[in-house]
C-alpha cells in the first residue's frame, strides 16, 4: 500500500480540487494540509499544478498531511470527499492543464514489430540501439481527459486504436538534462492512453509525406490519464509496474513497463535537449503490442475500454458517438469535395 497518491476534482463553480488518497479515500487536500491563504488560492486554483511548482518543499508537507490524516481518521468530515471510485467522471488529469504533453512512438520492441511485421524486433535483434534516440510527438492542449466517462469516436476516422502506456508528471525542468540526473526530475507517474486514428496517422493523399502524429494524434479528448498521480519516492522501480488493457472485457495489451526499449530517464534526456521543459509537463513512454493496428480489432461505438496500472489505478470509458459528427462539416482532400 503507498503511503499516498496525489488526484484532482473538477470543482462545480470551476476550478480544481486537489486531493490526496490515502487508502483509497480521497481527502480535500486544502483542508487537511490548512495552508496559508496563498497556497490556498493557488490549490483552488491549478489543483495539483500548484504542488508541482514547489514539490521539493510539498513533498514532505504532504507526508505530514498524510500522517496526521490517518491519525486523526480519514472519515474527519472537515476533509473527508468519499472513496475513490471507479467510474467517478467528476475526476480529471491528476495534472488538469500541463503546459505539453510528449509521447514516446514505438518504445516497446513487440509494439514496433506489430507493425512492420518481424519478429526479429522482439528484442531489437540485429539493430544497434547506440546509434537510435528516442523518438517523441506531442499531443493537443485539449488532448487530457479524464480517467472516467466517455471517449468521443472522432467523425473523421474510421480506425480508432487505444495504447496503454505509463506516463510521468515533471516536478522540475530545464534544458540539456542529462539522463543520469532526469530521475531528480520526476514527480510522480500516472496511467495513460494514446488514443490514435491510425487512418489520419497513415497518409496516402501526400506523396512526399507518409506519417501524421498531428492529425493522428492531437485529437480533443486523445490523451485520458490518472486517475491518480504516485509519487516516485513510492515507487521502488517503475519498470516493474504492470500495464494492461482490455476491451468488452478482452486483454488486448499486457506487459511490464520493464519492456520499453528506451528508459523514462533517457527519454527526459532527449526532450530536454529539444524544447525546455517545465514542472507539470507529462510525458507518455510508449505503448506495449497488442492495439488494434495489429489486430484490425478498431474501437467501435459502445465499446468498453479499460486499462489498469497497479497501484496507479484504472481507467474505463465507453466509446459514444461524436456529438459533433451530425454538424455538416466533412473532411476530405480538395479534389473529393469538387
Amino acid at each position: 500500500m503507498i503511503p499516498f497518491a496525489l488526484a484532482t476534482r473538477h470543482r462545480t463553480a470551476g476550478g480544481y480540487e486537489a486531493l490526496l488518497s490515502i487508502d483509497g479515500t480521497l481527502i480535500d487536500l486544502v483542508e487537511a494540509a490548512s495552508p496559508d491563504d496563498g497556497a490556498r488560492a493557488a490549490l483552488t486554483e491549478y489543483g495539483v499544478q500548484a504542488l508541482l511548482d514547489d514539490w521539493e518543499r510539498w513533498l514532505d508537507r504532504l507526508t505530514d498531511v498524510a500522517d496526521a490524516v490517518r491519525a486523526q481518521g480519514v472519515d474527519d468530515p472537515r476533509w473527508h470527499r468519499g472513496p475513490l471510485e471507479t467510474g467517478d467522471t467528476t475526476l480529471a488529469p491528476p495534472v488538469p492543464q500541463p503546459r505539453q504533453v510528449l509521447c514516446a512512438a514505438s518504445n516497446y520492441a513487440k509494439h514496433v514489430a506489430d507493425f512492420k511485421g518481424r519478429e526479429d524486433i522482439d528484442r531489437f535483434t540485429g539493430i544497434d540501439r547506440s546509434r537510435m534516440m528516442p523518438y517523441l510527438f506531442a499531443k493537443g492542449p485539449d488532448s487530457p481527459a479524464g480517467p472516467y466517462g466517455e471517449i468521443a469516436h472522432p467523425p473523421v476516422t474510421s480506425r480508432l486504436d487505444y495504447e496503454v502506456e505509463l506516463a510521468v508528471a515533471l516536478c522540475g525542468g530545464g534544458r540539456r538534462i542529462p539522463s543520469d540526473r532526469a530521475a531528480s526530475r520526476i514527480a510522480g507517474y500516472l496511467l495513460f492512453n494514446d488514443l490514435t486514428c491510425r487512418d489520419l496517422q497513415q497518409r496516402t493523399d501526400w506523396a512526399f509525406f507518409k506519417t501524421d502524429w498531428f492529425a493522428g494524434k492531437a485529437f480533443d479528448g486523445s490523451a485520458p490519464m490518472g486517475p491518480l498521480l504516485v509519487p516516485a519516492r513510492f515507487v521502488p522501480d517503475y519498470r516493474a509496474l504492470e500495464l494492461e488493457l482490455r476491451v468488452n472485457g478482452e486483454v488486448r495489451q499486457q506487459a511490464p513497463a520493464g519492456d520499453m526499449v528506451f528508459s523514462i530517464e533517457e527519454q527526459i534526456a532527449f526532450a530536454s535537449a529539444v524544447t525546455t521543459l517545465r514542472p507539470g509537463d507529462i510525458i507518455a513512454t510508449g505503448t506495449p503490442d497488442g492495439v488494434a493496428m495489429k489486430t484490425g480489432q478498431w474501437l467501435q461505438v459502445g465499446d468498453l475500454v479499460e486499462a489498469s496500472g497497479g497501484p496507479l489505478g484504472s481507467h474505463r470509458h465507453r466509446v459514444v458517438n461524436d456529438p459533433s459528427a451530425d454538424d455538416g462539416f466533412r473532411l476530405a482532400p480538395p479534389e473529393a469535395g469538387r
